[in-house]
């Protein structure tokens, strides 16, 4: 499930097999995920390729940010 999202958060993968998450729908799960795990009695199967997509697209976040000047509006939305 390693979606790849471009900077607008479209998917820019040509595979079909692979689903395609908007990045609010990621955090959703990843939280879902946490949850879940949190409340359950007994050890979950993990979701490491959740939090592989969402550790890709802060990463990818951080590096737009070091590219965008100080004071840009842009540097505020995120």
């Amino acid at each position: 499930m390693s979606d790849a999202l471009s900077d607008d958060g479209s998917d820019i993968n040509q595979d079909d097999s692979q689903d395609v998450m908007t990045p609010a729908e990621l955090i959703a799960k990843l939280e879902e995920a946490w949850l879940n795990e949190k409340f359950s009695p007994e050890l979950l199967e993990n979701k490491s390729e959740v939090v592989e997509c969402v550790m890709e697209q802060l990463t990818h976040m951080e590096s737009n940010l070091q590219r965008v000047k100080k004071g840009d509006a842009k540097a505020s939305l995120h």
